[in-house]
């Protein structure tokens, strides 16, 4: 089995999954500043954790206490991703690739991977108990100072539709 974990800042989410099948066994929510952050897991009987991905945008000391509290209770390695320059042809047009969030880079690697060609990545979010739907618009004039300052990462901003 694999546990995914995708971790934020504060809290994080996580799903155990089959690793031939990505059958979902289970899955929840934690929050960092726990000494267990995924306390409310509970293995299958007879099933142990194989290996651990971590999608992140944490701060380097709570990234590093995750690793930490993961390798100490699954006693496998952990392997943290996050936003890079370039995979596998796609390329991040941010000047600092890092800045970057890691779920908008997975969203992005995961399009590419199937399509190979131009998208539109969409994102969604909530806030509290309720759901928050709107589209952001770039204005005629924010894409034109975007584009004669070449400012990529300002043209990713200004002109990409995002769900909130």
């Amino acid at each position: 089995m694999i546990l995914l974990v995708d971790s934020g800042n504060t809290r994080l989410k996580w799903r155990l999954e089959r690793q031939k099948s990505a059958e979902v066994l289970v899955q929840g929510v934690g929050l960092l500043s726990d000494a267990d952050p995924l306390q409310a897991l509970c293995l299958p009987k007879g099933e142990r954790v194989m290996s651990v991905a971590v999608s992140t945008v944490a701060s380097e000391q709570r990234q590093h206490n995750l690793v930490a509290a993961l390798e100490s209770r699954f006693a496998v390695p952990v392997t943290c991703y996050w936003s890079e320059g370039e995979r596998g042809g796609l390329i991040n047009g941010y000047q600092q690739p890092a800045k970057m969030g890691a779920d908008r880079w997975h969203g992005m690697y995961a399009a590419w991977q199937r399509r190979r060609q131009g998208f539109c990545c969409h994102r969604r979010g909530q806030r509290g108990n309720r759901r928050l739907r709107g589209c952001r618009r770039p204005s005629p004039r924010g894409l034109h100072t975007a584009w004669l300052a070449n400012d990529v990462a300002q043209l990713e901003q200004r002109c990409c539709t995002y769900w909130f």
